[in-house]
């Protein structure tokens, strides 16, 4: 029912129902992409079984670079080797599993190595275009799962402290 939001799931509190609780913009997502791609229900399930695998995957990439900051290359390939092979990173990657822990997680590797790209200092061009995606990362982090404000929050105080010490 794509553009619609899902207020109300009759799985949730089977029988009884419930209010859905967590923020839309995962599943919207995945219904505009669905959409885009020729709609369907065919095609969202589709899309649903691989997205996990798809964003589980992605989610090295912001590692490495955020490993490559603290250590050089090589600390970025052992934390995405690491991250990888974590049970919980491959649980939450499997084929299947359409809920949204692989996209938190690369949000959430995106927000550290912002962070960290922004801790090490850059150009005003390039601190400009960091504190833009920070912002943005930020917002689909928030809009993805409520219980990533705690990620935000960390991230605001690592800035905030490093900005006391600048």
């Amino acid at each position: 029912h794509f553009p619609d939001l899902l207020r109300f799931d009759p799985y949730l509190a089977f029988p009884t129902a419930a209010p859905v609780p967590a923020p839309p913009l995962y599943d919207w997502l995945l219904g505009a992409i669905a959409h885009w791609l020729g709609g369907g229900s065919d095609t969202l399930e589709r899309l649903a079984a691989w997205a996990a695998p798809v964003l589980g995957g992605l989610g090295v990439l912001p590692i490495v670079a955020a490993g490559r900051s603290l250590g050089g290359a090589g600390i970025g390939l052992t934390a995405a080797a690491l991250y990888a092979l974590l049970p919980v990173a491959v649980n939450f990657a499997r084929v299947g599993d359409a809920d949204h822990h692989a996209g938190v997680a690369l949000l959430g590797a995106l927000l550290l190595a912002q962070t960290l790209a922004l801790a090490r200092g850059a150009s005003l061009r390039r601190s400009l275009a960091l504190w833009t995606a920070l912002a943005l990362t930020r917002v689909a982090l928030v809009l993805t799962w409520s219980g990533s404000l705690l990620y935000v929050a960390v991230a605001d105080g690592v800035l905030l402290g490093l900005g006391m010490l600048a």
